[in-house]
């Protein structure tokens, strides 16, 4: 069977966090500015029978600790913490009304130090941490975008930085970063962090992915987060369901053996992250290229952490969604977008079945709402919220999914 290629936009924080780096910078060493950053999915070409589940072999206290609602999350992207009060509250009302018990966003280093060994500024994260916490909600942390004067990001003809998607040049640095960091937000509740998003694409990791980086950054915010709280759980970047391509994006299959084979990064985390996008398909789908698949048959990723002897670490699945095509008909030909119905049923069949995995964590739904009204742009149309605040199915199929796990 053909399948389109799939490319996923994400996190357009960054045209809002270059803007407010830019506006700083300017006025101090006018070097900040940012690009946009994507990550690329592509379906292969043939459709084969679905690999075999692994059996994980963890004892029931493992299995226990995600059990029903806990299971709940949404990946909000990295424009909440822009949110005007109201928009914010809305949102996080909007989180709690889906019976959502985690929230997942970016603590962007780049917008917090502008400057080295200058003051880091949390006012912003923390107003969406206290939000969030008076909510009953969970918060899941991301490290990621390194502050140019921590890169090797280029600059462009003007003499200015535009992009923050380079990892930092010193990982001692970062480390500090997110001692800080870690020592800050524990006194405001939150005690899980992800480092870094989807490394085995170039969006994320430029000028390409590197395993070997990858986990010396990993190593050091590892320790970081465990000296400054003991008790945190730290989960791996949450890979992206990408192709390999020469120089660029790398499986996350192949990327994880090179994590395990040659990086060494058994000892360095706690969960693993990953994002099982199977769209146009669904959960259960045989395609060879559904990523959920690719996360529970032989060979694959929880395979891969059972042979590694992980058997007994969870699978984080950070982002999962659907984008849905526009009511009003305008699905461009040969597009990946699905009907908000199949979005709905999507919801239901993803927490179910991840349910029946006893080596699973959280499930993240990205995302909350639909950024945009453009049909060629599938990062539009993620959302279990139209742009006018409307609900799609999907956001009722998740409330009864949320109430039938709690029951």
């Amino acid at each position: 069977m053909q399948t389109p290629a799939r490319r996923r936009f994400f996190f357009a924080s960054l045209l809002t966090l270059a803007s407010a780096c830019a506006t700083t910078q300017s006025s101090e060493s006018g070097e900040e500015d940012a690009g946009v950053h994507a990550a690329n999915d592509a379906a292969g070409d043939d459709t084969l029978d679905s690999g075999e589940s692994i059996d994980s072999g963890m004892d029931a206290a493992a299995i226990n600790e995600f059990a029903g609602s806990k299971r709940f999350g949404v990946s909000s992207g990295g424009l909440i913490q822009w949110d005007s009060d109201a928009g914010l509250r809305q949102e996080l009302d909007d989180y709690q009304a889906l019976g959502a018990t985690w929230i997942r966003f970016n603590i962007d280093w780049a917008d917090i130090q502008h400057e080295k060994d200058g003051p880091l500024d949390f006012a912003r994260y923390d107003r969406v941490v206290n939000e969030a916490r008076a909510r009953g909600l969970s918060v899941l942390g991301i490290f990621l975008f390194t502050p140019c004067w921590a890169s090797a990001a280029p600059k462009n003809d003007a003499g200015v930085c535009t992009d923050f998607a380079y990892p930092p040049t010193d990982n001692g640095t970062f480390a500090t970063f997110v001692k800080s960091a870690v020592t800050h937000f524990r006194l405001l509740g939150v005690s899980a962090w992800e480092v870094w998003n989807e490394p085995n694409v170039k969006y994320f990791w430029k000028p390409a992915p590197d395993a070997d980086a990858f986990v010396g950054m990993l190593r050091a915010a590892y320790k970081a987060i465990h000296e400054a709280d003991p008790d945190a759980t730290v989960v791996s970047g949450g890979l992206s369901p990408a192709v390999s391509e020469d120089g660029g994006n790398i499986a996350p299959k192949e990327y994880l053996a090179r994590l395990y084979a040659d990086a060494g990064i058994q000892g360095h985390f706690d969960a693993l992250g990953y994002h099982p996008y199977d769209y146009p398909s669904t959960p259960s789908g045989t395609e060879e290229w559904n990523a959920w698949r690719h996360m529970i048959e032989e060979g694959g990723i929880r395979a891969q952490m059972v042979a590694n002897g992980d058997e007994n670490k969870k699978i984080w699945a950070t982002e999962f969604g659907v984008p849905t095509a526009p009511l009003d008909g305008g699905k461009p030909v040969g597009s990946v977008l699905m009907s908000e119905a199949e979005q709905a049923a999507i919801v239901q069949e993803a927490y179910d079945l991840f349910a029946s995995y006893p080596w699973a964590g959280p499930l993240f739904w990205y995302s909350y709402q639909d950024t945009g009204a453009d049909p060629s742009n599938l990062e539009h149309w993620f959302g279990l919220v139209r742009r006018d605040g409307s609900h799609k199915p999907g956001f009722a199929a998740y409330q009864t999914a949320a109430k039938d796990a709690g029951r």
